[in-house]
């Protein structure tokens, strides 16, 4: 059942748990009996999954402060295999791949 937040005047924030689209516009206060009127809140996001919520806080902290580079990063494996497609070799075999990535397309100009 979900929680919903009360605002008491005197006491601060009251913690009430009602069905769902059941909670009444105002709770009475536990500790002074004050009419307390229903506050709007975000959700309960600690309940989030702990991978989502690491995830979330990358995402926001990555906004803010945004990761930089000071240099290249470094090629691997040799240039010949730099454009090898593994999806592309595994289709039609690594011989004919390699044809493929090396042969010229018919609207490219001509050297």
């Amino acid at each position: 059942m979900p929680s919903y937040e009360f605002h008491c005047p005197d006491c601060g924030i009251v913690q009430r748990v009602h069905r769902m689209g059941a909670a009444p516009d105002t709770e009475t206060c536990p500790h002074c009996g004050t009419a307390a009127p229903r506050v709007f809140s975000a959700p309960f996001l600690s309940r989030t999954p702990g991978q989502l919520r690491s995830v979330r806080e990358r995402a926001e902290e990555s906004g803010e402060n945004p990761a930089t580079t000071h240099r290249r990063p470094g090629r691997q494996g040799n240039d010949r295999n730099r454009h090898q497609t593994p999806e592309l070799a595994r289709l039609v075999g690594k011989e004919a791949a390699s044809e493929l990535r090396h042969a010229r397309h018919p609207a490219s100009p001509s050297r």
